[in-house]
């Protein structure tokens, strides 16, 4: 019974000598640093990009356009009488007239970047460029044309683009040139080149050509510059191209018909003989001419 007993004393001695040592070794491990670390939710570099969006400029802004850093955008009822500030580079002009695209576009001599864009669904909208549309854009370097209703580019398109000064880029999304060389003649003789992939040349059979469609590489290497003849493979119906228009030349002039010369004059009266002496004709006859007559002697 008492060595129960000092059994249970040494378990109780053995505890109470676990229970005052392990107080000093615990804290040494139980270390949470983890929450020291909770000011790095305090950084939000998202909040500080948000200034990139930049707001719309409006105190040299064109009425009724909406401009951003170097870019334009008139809609529909835009009017611009005064010249554009050459801080704009892009200009969008977005279903306006002709009129107003006109007085517009003779406004904006720094604009680099012009897009045409119609979301207007009537078929009259930009039928016909005025040849001149682009010619007071110094600096116009590349032209887009976008959403034309009729799926076409305007008539007389290579005229404006001809005249536009140091255009080099063009697209024309869905729009289709007409079935001829006009526009390629020209893009070739300034330098323009598509930087998109324009749609194929269509209803060529009615102009003439072996087939109705054709892609623009392949009409242009084909009909326009085939690889092995001097000049366009053209349907006599239709003009090569439709160049600026020329006087007709002038007929030749007829040279004046020389007058006939002048009548030979008669040859001088025969002076009178001054010894007399009978002039022996034909006949057995003899005749004297004395001035505009002549005696007749006979011999006997």
């Amino acid at each position: 019974m008492s060595q129960i007993i000092i059994e249970k004393l040494v378990v109780l001695l053995f505890a109470l000598v676990i229970i005052t040592i392990l107080p000093k070794v615990v804290p040494q491990e139980v270390e949470q640093p983890q929450e020291v670390e909770q000011p790095q939710e305090v950084e939000q570099p998202q909040e500080a990009e948000q200034p990139q969006e930049a707001e719309p400029v409006t105190y040299d802004c064109p009425e009724d356009c909406i401009c951003h850093s170097k870019k334009v955008n008139c809609q529909t009822s835009a009017e611009v009488s005064s010249p554009l500030p050459s801080k704009y580079k892009i200009l969008d002009v977005v279903d306006l007239s002709m009129p107003q695209l006109k007085r517009l576009l003779e406004n904006s001599p720094s604009i680099i970047h012009l897009g045409l864009l119609y979301t207007d669904t009537k078929p009259t909208v930009l039928i016909h460029t005025p040849g001149d549309l682009f010619s007071k854009m110094e600096e116009l370097r590349v032209l887009r044309m976008k959403g034309l209703p009729s799926k076409q580019l305007p008539f007389n398109f290579a005229v404006a683009v001809r005249n536009a000064p140091n255009l080099n880029s063009l697209m024309t999304f869905d729009n289709r040139m007409e079935c001829n060389c006009d526009l390629l003649y020209v893009m070739k003789e300034k330098g323009v080149v598509f930087i998109d992939n324009p749609v194929p040349v269509e209803d060529c059979k009615s102009k003439g050509y072996p087939k109705d469609s054709y892609s623009v590489n392949e009409f242009k290497e084909t009909i326009c510059f085939p690889p092995t003849a001097g000049t366009p493979t053209q349907p006599p119906t239709v003009k090569a191209v439709v160049k600026v228009k020329t006087p007709k030349p002038r007929p030749p002039t007829k040279k004046p018909t020389p007058p006939p010369p002048p009548p030979t004059p008669p040859p001088p009266p025969t002076p009178e003989n001054p010894n007399k002496q009978p002039v022996v004709g034909a006949g057995g006859s003899s005749g004297v001419m004395a001035g505009k007559f002549m005696h007749t002697v006979h011999i006997s």
